[in-house]
């Protein structure tokens, strides 16, 4: 992932909508998959609030985030 593309806020925000995912899963073989994904997008929001980069970005065209 490209963190120069979005704010932290963006990956905050995708980080909580993979962990609701994960908590509503009733699936015991999807749920592992939220969660590693909740994993990836807090560390990205790590990075990027590290390195600055906390202003408000747009989502990828066409995306419904």
């Amino acid at each position: 992932m490209n963190t120069g593309e979005y704010s932290a806020n963006y990956y905050r925000r995708r980080e909580a909508q993979e962990r609701e995912m994960a908590d509503k899963s009733q699936s015991d073989a999807i749920r592992p998959i939220h969660l590693a994904l909740t994993d990836n997008y807090k560390a990205v929001a790590e990075k990027a609030e590290s390195e600055g980069k906390n202003k408000p970005a747009s989502p990828p065209l066409g995306s419904s985030t």
